[in-house]
């Protein structure tokens, strides 16, 4: 392994790094296509200049891919995860302050004491920060 790329004092891999994160934020609506960009050029720029801690080349890349599998996979079904809930939150409208509404509106009588006082309480009205008398205790 060769000495990294210094760029102000910062290992060139970090600046590549730095700058994927900068283009995720900038351009939200395309997330996967800058992060494989990315990866593609960390990925590079490893090959090319510096070589990985298990060796250069392909064989280091596959050598630091074995090494590094599980934490991989751990984190492509986390981030697998939040896409899917990220999804389903855009498609339901959630939280759609209406339709929450409604659906305490249509179960009302299902609420607890602590959660009708603060429902009919009027708009605008202060919050009283002390617990309600005959609150509900649950127990887990």
């Amino acid at each position: 392994m060769t000495e990294p790329i210094l760029l102000f004092g910062v290992s060139f891999d970090f600046v590549l790094f730095a700058l994927t994160l900068f283009g995720i934020a900038l351009f939200h609506r395309h997330t996967l296509v800058i992060a494989l960009a990315g990866l593609a050029a960390i990925t590079a720029y490893k090959l090319t200049f510096t070589g990985f801690n298990e060796g250069t080349g392909l064989v280091g890349l596959g050598f630091h891919l074995s090494h590094e599998f599980s934490l991989l996979s751990n984190l492509f079904l986390l981030l697998t995860g939040f896409a899917l809930l990220s999804r389903h939150f855009e498609e339901n409208a959630i939280p759609d302050e209406s339709r929450v509404a409604q659906c305490l509106v249509q179960n009302k009588q299902q609420l607890s004491p602590a959660c009708t006082s603060v429902f009919n309480r009027p708009r605008g009205a202060s919050v009283d920060r002390q617990q309600p008398a005959r609150a509900q205790t649950t127990n887990y």
